[in-house]
């Protein structure tokens, strides 16, 4: 697929790729960078001519992938949270699986035509069943239809004991409905007085206007401190916790397992030695009993 995005790419004269040899392009579209993104966005601009427009507010790299993100999300190729795949941080066969559906949509916008200004209404029609129909095709559409579809709202379905989906055909009748509204009903009316009997047996202090400024200044100072507790934690996590996350994992040498095989020996003769100490003491104690 690798070889096919590249392909496609040079079909699609693009400016980034000139005179480039295949594995520094290959190492452009898996290497997270700014060239990387340059290229999304380019691709996105073949899309559609106001992807720029919606860039111009992000200047830093951070900001452009994470909008980046969201369009790409929108259009069914991401989640919106799959901000390291925009990136570039992800698996290869993740990256290329993802630029191989984007290269293609793109494929399909321009075979269409490619996108204008102001679109007629089939034209946009065509198009929309186009990308849905290329969408599709790449999986299968039997797990979107298993969730069960609720009938029945979830308070009313646990209230009635009854699986409120398509599977369940026998539903509830009337009256055992209209019995369990009773009840409901019923319920509400005795929580109703036991809040009433609570506040007639308990005398609320009328609230000072004093008091209640020092203490709305008070919670103000705490949560003042909160805010700036939670963003000294996010600094330390952006600088020292977060480059130790995406460190490679080291590979250990066979050092320490030997070290400690040969510790387990050295310990077992030196318990060896002790017993043999002991036993010549008892022996020789033995000996002179007998002399």
């Amino acid at each position: 697929k690798s070889k096919r995005i590249r392909e496609m790419l040079k079909e699609f004269q693009c400016p980034y790729l000139e005179g480039l040899e295949d594995s520094v392009i290959h190492e452009l579209l898996l290497t997270p960078g700014e060239a990387r993104t340059r290229l999304l966005v380019w691709l996105l601009e073949k899309f559609d001519s106001k992807v720029q427009q919606v860039l111009t507010t992000h200047k830093s790299d951070i900001g452009t992938i994470a909008k980046l993100t969201q369009i790409l999300s929108i259009m069914g190729l991401c989640s919106p949270h799959d901000y390291e795949l925009v990136k570039g941080s992800t698996s290869l066969s993740k990256q290329i699986i993802f630029l191989d559906s984007l290269v293609e949509i793109i494929h399909y916008n321009i075979s269409c035509g490619g996108s204008t200004d102001v679109p007629r209404l089939n034209q946009e029609k065509d198009k929309c069943c186009i990308f849905l129909d290329n969408l599709c095709r790449r999986e299968y559409l039997s797990s979107v239809f298993l969730s069960p579809i609720s009938l029945v709202p979830p308070d009313i379905a646990h209230v009635c004991g009854i699986d409120a989906t398509l599977d369940n055909t026998k539903g509830s009748s009337f009256g055992q409905l209209q019995k369990e509204v009773l009840e409901l009903k019923q319920t509400i009316i005795e929580r109703q007085h036991q809040f009433e009997e609570l506040v007639e047996s308990h005398t609320y202090l009328p609230v000072d206007a004093t008091t209640l400024d020092s203490l709305c200044r008070s919670l103000q100072v705490s949560l003042s401190t909160l805010v700036q507790l939670i963003d000294d934690f996010y600094q330390s996590y952006k600088n020292e916790i977060e480059p130790w996350t995406k460190r490679d994992v080291p590979v250990l040498s066979s050092v320490g397992p030997c070290t400690k095989r040969i510790n387990s020996h050295l310990l077992l003769v030196n318990e060896l030695l002790e017993n043999a100490s002991k036993l010549q003491t008892q022996c020789t104690k033995w000996n002179e009993i007998r002399h």
